[in-house]
């Protein structure tokens, strides 16, 4: 961060190592990485303090934190999850998992996520050529698959997803 008072640069942080993805949500800003022996997501407030742990992994490190309105999303990988998609308020209590990606599978892919109207798109892919468009409300029943397709360069235009797909032959433009 800057110190305003000497315009020099200082860490945020002593504790934090390998921080990455940072989001900010509110008046927080929220992160991936290390802290200590916790590997998680984080979040610090306004004033600097220390983080705080949103979430505990332990297998990974959360990765592709992205705010829509008062919720964060990310996914992460667990034994009891495989590669899932989890939301956040911001408090430890409130962090869950919203649907496994691609259940049994050992590697995933998030390519790129979009926020349209409050609803969180994700263009997710396998290990094994699948490649899913997702939308999540921030429940578990309003998170489904919208398409399985390889969807990418994702923008919005007049209120409207607008995507590029990749169908062999050449791309395609989609909404």
């Amino acid at each position: 961060r800057i110190d305003e008072a000497t315009l020099s640069t200082v860490p945020v942080h002593s504790g934090l190592t390998k921080p990455r993805g940072f989001t900010a949500m509110g008046s927080s800003l929220y992160f991936s990485g290390n802290a200590g022996s916790t590997i998680g997501v984080f979040k610090l407030n306004s004033a600097m303090g220390p983080p705080v742990s949103v979430a505990v992994s332990s297998n990974s490190v959360p990765s592709h934190l992205h705010a829509v309105g008062n919720t964060l999303y990310f996914y992460d990988y667990s034994s009891a999850t495989d590669f899932a998609l989890w939301k956040s308020d911001g408090t430890a209590s409130g962090t869950l998992p919203l649907k496994d990606y691609f259940p049994n599978t050992s590697s995933m892919t998030l390519y790129e996520s979009i926020d349209l109207g409050g609803i969180y798109y994700a263009q997710v892919g396998d290990n094994k050529g699948n490649y899913q468009l997702w939308r999540s409300n921030g429940t578990v029943s309003g998170t489904t698959i919208v398409a399985e397709v390889f969807g990418f360069h994702y923008t919005i235009s007049n209120g409207s997803l607008l995507f590029q797909v990749y169908l062999g032959s050449g791309a395609e433009a989609w909404t």
